[in-house]
């Protein structure tokens, strides 16, 4: 949100440059002095060039903002899903199942899909949301996560194939056990209408994935 409210107010301040250069200009030209006594006068208009550019940089901004082809390939996870999945939690054992629901809806007039996850997880009651979208600006594929079994945030980006089958993302942070700096990937195959997969690595130092957990999702009719 930060980075469209910086984006905005760069158009809006190269919009007034173009103005304030435009009327500077028409002053020096003698087109806009004025006596003293009527400095209180509206400034004069931007030049039709100045103009021009202001309201092209403005139709730019403006379809930036709006959801494109790259959100509706993100649509096909609107719905409520049913998830199993397994966890790794210690190098050669078994892993851990789980289950959960997912369910996903638009917000923010089509920007962001917002995916709310509820289940059970080593016997103790589990929330998560994330919120997924595509960067315009940026290109790529975005997605935040949060949930009550901690006090951080990931952010993921990153890509997907055309024609968007396997969507690629990629996060770093501090693992919480060690302190050091982190890095994830998650996985996620989109094998149907009504099926997809994800599968979530940690990225060794040598660039090595290691698999952590694996989900495995249906919709819900």
């Amino acid at each position: 949100m930060r980075s469209r409210f910086v984006l905005a107010a760069t158009v809006l301040s190269s919009a007034a440059v173009l103005a304030a250069g435009a009327v500077a200009a028409q002053t020096a030209a003698g087109q806009t002095a004025a006596p003293a006594a009527s400095s209180a006068a509206a400034p004069a208009a931007p030049a039709p060039d100045a103009q021009a550019q202001m309201k092209a940089q403005m139709d730019a901004f403006a379809k930036l903002a709006m959801p494109g082809e790259h959100h509706k390939r993100l649509g096909s996870l609107v719905g409520k899903w049913k998830v199993t999945g397994k966890a790794w939690m210690m190098p050669g054992q078994p892993p851990t199942e789980m289950t959960s629901t997912m369910e996903a809806s638009w917000i923010l007039g089509g920007r962001f899909l917002q995916e709310v996850h509820t289940g059970n997880f080593m016997g103790q009651p589990f929330e998560g949301r994330s919120l997924d979208g595509y960067d315009n600006v940026a290109h790529e594929y975005v997605a935040i996560w949060a949930d009550n079994m901690g006090t951080g945030v990931e952010i993921y980006r990153g890509s997907c194939d055309d024609p968007c089958k396997v969507l690629t993302e990629t996060a770093e942070g501090l693992d919480p056990m060690t302190g050091k700096m982190m890095k994830t990937k998650s996985v996620t195959t989109f094998v149907d209408d009504d099926t997809y997969r994800m599968d979530m690595y940690v990225v060794g130092p040598g660039g090595q994935d290691v698999k952590m957990m694996e989900f495995a999702a249906k919709r819900e009719r």
